[in-house]
């Protein structure tokens, strides 16, 4: 769950793949989430659509 604004929170949610292949690869976990709540906070900031 990400923080959005005081008070507005957000569920995330990723496929089967992405989880299983992020536990394969669990030295960048900490840094996919980073990353991940840096997008959901500010999608427009970082040029996403």
């Amino acid at each position: 769950m990400a923080q959005l604004r005081r008070g507005v929170f957000v569920t995330v949610l990723f496929s089967d793949a992405f989880n299983r292949s992020l536990k394969r690869h669990s030295a960048i976990k900490d840094t996919v989430k980073r990353k991940v709540d840096m997008i959901v906070r500010g999608p427009v900031k970082l040029g996403e659509p």
